[in-house]
């Protein structure tokens, strides 16, 4: 017989999150409805296990929770449109990280000792501290 509803540790086994992220995915509303017995166990299913690891690959990229919950029911289009905006923002930040990383070889490259002991303005060499 192929279980279809599983208790809070089996699922936090199966989808490899810790009880705390469960909580937090539920109330947040990653994880959407799950079925609670009588004795007040709550049960969780295939559908949220997909909610949990698309949550997963989704916070890996670095997508904002918020983000992850406005599209969490969402179509595929939904989904892959919120894909396409963060892939905007990291194309901008990898910019700006090279950018910094280019002005850094040339701090590098003008005081010869690395930028510790060079004052530079606008990679011009103002002051240089001898050792």
């Amino acid at each position: 017989m192929v279980r279809t509803r599983f208790g809070a540790s089996d699922f936090c086994r199966l989808t490899g999150i810790s009880a705390e992220t469960l909580r937090h995915y539920a109330e947040c509303g990653i994880i959407d409805t799950v079925d609670i017995e009588t004795n007040n166990y709550k049960k969780y299913s295939a559908k949220n296990a997909m909610d949990v690891l698309h949550a997963r690959m989704c916070r890996g990229l670095e997508i904002p929770i918020p983000n992850i919950i406005l599209k969490a029911g969402g179509s595929l289009d939904e989904q892959e449109s919120l894909m396409r905006r963060h892939e905007a923002v990291l194309q901008i930040e990898a910019r700006q990280l090279s950018l910094k990383l280019e002005r850094m070889r040339q701090a590098l490259h003008v005081s010869g000792n690395g930028p510790w002991p060079a004052l530079l303005l606008h990679g011009e060499l103002l002051y240089k501290i001898s050792t």
